[in-house]
């Protein structure tokens, strides 16, 4: 999480370039509604003394990647407060409940009284969490106090972005039947830079009060574009470093009928280190049981203060239970600090003067003891990225509202990247090693064009592609013209930096490569735990030739490798749907994970091919767990050899490499039992296997493998060395990503 909110604050500020403004406003309404917003500021909150509600917020970090059969959580934390805004500056927050885990790690400060401790020493000396600076009658758009980004309402605003009237909504209230009406202004930045925002803005047209604001950067947060000096220290097998924020949304409530206080927020984003990984990433919170006006509660701030209780003050003194701690120059909101020279900077370059310091406060934090916070009320114990303040539809529907104002690409600089970055350098058998050059320009709408080209210095064919992207991680199309060598397996991508490890160590067994040539459209789609990719192709498919038999092992002793599984020549037209979904990211839970892919085509030969997998894992007491998947896969008569099934590899069945056994049908069992904590395990496995070989309709006998291992972080690293049981074989050793649990 640290590293994608640092990752926000990066870069150089917007500039207020010479831009006509002429344009600025598509209509008077607008003109006068954004004008009357500004002069509002702050007048929300007249009559408005003090009011009281309850807090719950969470925070989810995981890590991902494309291959992977279910997803991580990194972290993830949860809490419920009881807070009191007054209007004099003072602000109380009594903790009732939180909780904190590292998921892959198996660590809970449910479970960890070191870690239960460290939840409370950060809550005491955190400053108010995030609905207490949302001010009543402010426009702060943005979580915590950091200044990202140039607010719409900011007085030489109109240089940054176009202003359009949208929707009206009229709301009766049913106690006296008055009417509230809500009118939207759509924001459209001139030009696509991270910290200009595409929004919908609502307004109470009586006041000018805003009370829902939706909106997300005009373009992703990319490193290298944003901080190239910093970009240069961060080693190239790591780039690009990005950052996307999907959708920020906050929502007022109507309290009394006079005064709009926040009531909820979301915020949904991904970070992504080159194409190794990503790190999805998720905040929320709500307010509820709002009462405005009343004398604070007699048990907010309990006198005297029960055992092992802390109380913080800030701007006040401090005092502490027995076991509390306080340290009053701690003021972190967990939003990311600027200096005072860039926030300066930034005002005087994007004239922001809608961003101002809040008012100063005086803080009281009250914390109970690490236990009572585990038992305390209003946990919903669900480690997952699935939105609590929003739903679903809800969410999909704001993402659409502010899609259609990403602004045109104003200028068409390529980034580029070479050698190790973006995984453009590689080694198999085909090309041996193979490096090249890849270019990407933004484009208007929210699209990317992107291209790259590589070359082996085995083989001279080079290969590449030319591809438009858009839409966002949640749901994007891509369309792209190509050259690529493909890997032919279902278990293993060819091109990671695992794999050419293992080509360029041990050579890799048979290595089933073919070449392709042609187009695709693909579709992605997330929804919650589900993900699917729909592909259609058109391409040619041809032999890829081996072009070398080097490798490390063969340095020190002759080791002659097979050749190349021979591909069948061909056109073909088809159409693939994948699917992916996982049921939990909490290693003390019972986990299922399910996975299918379907293809279809036509031309030179006409096939169709299905696989599916699916799994569990499942906790045996506190020490011991165990997994098992269970896959099974069939293709027609007329499947072509690149086409069919290699369950080889550590992926796969462990007791071969991928590319030794081939055929059009098969079934898979990977079954494992460990014992340790999540984030250690010792592990002993068995694979079986039984396949119809390529070319025979005959099944072959059933396949037994076996061996142990170390699984680190619930499976995301693994380590093992097995060996095929039946018939026996080389003892083998894998270490890879992505374990069963």
């Amino acid at each position: 999480m640290s590293l994608l909110l640092i990752l926000l604050l990066l870069g150089p500020h917007p500039t207020a370039a010479d831009i006509p403004v002429s344009d600025t406003f598509g209509d008077a309404d607008v003109r006068a509604l954004v004008e009357a917003a500004r002069q509002a500021r702050g007048r929300g909150e007249e009559g408005l003394d003090s009011f009281d509600g309850r807090m719950w917020e969470r925070i989810y970090v995981g890590f991902d990647a494309a291959r992977f059969r279910r997803e991580r959580g990194l972290y993830t934390q949860e809490r419920v407060a009881r807070v009191r805004w007054e209007r004099e500056g003072e602000r109380t927050v009594r903790w009732e409940a939180a909780r904190r885990e590292v998921p892959v790690a198996g660590l809970s400060s449910d479970d960890s009284e070191s870690m239960a401790d460290g939840l409370v020493r950060s809550l005491a000396r955190e400053g108010a969490p995030p609905p207490l600076l949302f001010e009543p009658g402010s426009d702060r758009l943005t979580f915590g106090t950091g200044e990202w980004a140039l607010h719409p309402l900011a007085d030489t605003a109109g240089l940054h972005y176009r202003y359009h009237s949208g929707d009206t909504l009229r709301i009766v209230l049913p106690e006296d039947r008055r009417q509230v009406t809500l009118a939207e202004v759509r924001v459209e930045p001139r030009r696509a830079e991270f910290r200009l925002l595409a929004a919908s803005l609502w307004f109470d047209l009586a006041t000018g009060a805003l009370v829902r604001s939706v909106y997300r950067p005009s373009r992703p947060f990319d490193l290298e574009l944003e901080d190239p000096d910093g970009a240069s220290d961060v080693p190239r097998l790591f780039r690009p470093i990005r950052a996307e924020i999907r959708l920020i949304s906050v929502d007022h409530s109507l309290q009394d009928f006079r005064w709009w206080i926040p009531r909820r927020f979301s915020f949904e984003g991904e970070g992504q280190v080159g194409r190794l990984a990503r790190f999805p990433v998720t905040m929320e919170w709500t307010v509820s049981e709002v009462v405005v006006n009343r004398d604070p509660p007699g048990d907010l701030v309990p006198d005297p203060l029960p055992e092992g209780w802390t109380l913080r003050r800030r701007g006040g003194g401090d005092a502490h239970g027995e076991e509390g701690e306080t340290d009053p120059s701690a003021t972190a909101s967990g939003s990311g600090v600027e200096s005072r020279d860039e926030r300066e900077d930034f005002r005087r370059e994007g004239g922001d003067e809608a961003f101002t310091e809040p008012p100063a406060e005086s803080l009281v934090v009250v914390v109970p003891t690490g236990a009572e916070l585990a038992a305390g009320p209003g946990l919903t114990g669900r480690a997952a990225r699935e939105p609590g303040a929003f739903r679903p539809e809800e969410l999909r529907e704001l993402e659409a509202s502010v899609r259609e104002l990403f602004p045109p690409a104003t200028t068409l600089k390529p980034t580029l990247q070479w050698g190790l970055q973006g995984g453009l350098s590689r080694f198999n058998r085909v090309e041996g090693l193979a490096s090249g050059v890849s270019a990407r320009v933004d484009l208007s709408g929210g699209r990317e064009l992107r291209g790259e080209v590589r070359s082996g210095l085995s083989a001279l064919r080079p290969t590449g592609e030319i591809a438009v992207r858009s839409g966002i991680p949640r749901e994007r199309a891509t369309v792209a013209v190509y050259r690529r060598l493909v890997g032919s397996s279902d278990w293993e991508d060819p091109h990671t930096l695992a794999s050419s490890l293992s080509s360029l160590v041990v050579g890799d067994g048979p290595t089933p490569l073919h070449r392709a040539w042609g187009g695709e459209a693909v579709w992605d789609r997330q929804v919650g735990r589900l993900t699917r990719r729909t592909r259609l192709f058109a391409e040619r498919q041809g032999p890829a030739q081996a072009g070398t038999d080097f490798h490390l092992l063969g340095i020190f002793a002759h080791r002659p490798l097979s050749p190349v599984p021979p591909a069948a020549p061909g056109d073909f037209l088809g159409l693939v749907v994948e699917h992916r979904w996982h049921s939990e990211v909490d290693p003390r839970q019972m986990r299922f994970f399910v996975g299918s892919h379907l293809e279809g085509a036509t031309g030179t030969l006409d096939y169709l091919r299905a696989r599916a997998n699916g799994g569990m894992t499942l906790p045996l007491g506190d020490r011991w767990g165990s997994a098992v998947e269970l896959g099974a896969g069939w293709g027609s008569p007329r499947l072509p050899l690149q086409r069919s099934f290699f369950p080889g590899g550590p992926e796969g069945y462990r007791g071969g490499r991928v590319g030794e056994r081939v055929g059009r049908s098969f079934w898979l069992m990977r079954a494992e039992v460990g014992s340790g904590v999540p984030g250690a395990r010792l592990v002993a496995f068995g694979d079986l296997l039984r396949i119809d070989p390529f070319g025979t309709g005959t099944p072959s006998p059933v396949d037994l493998a076996a061996g142990m291992g170390l699984s680190l972080l619930d499976g995301l690293v693994r380590f093992e060395f097995g060996r095929r049981v039946s018939g026996g074989g080389p003892w083998r050793v894998h270490a890879y990503l992505d374990g069963l649990f």
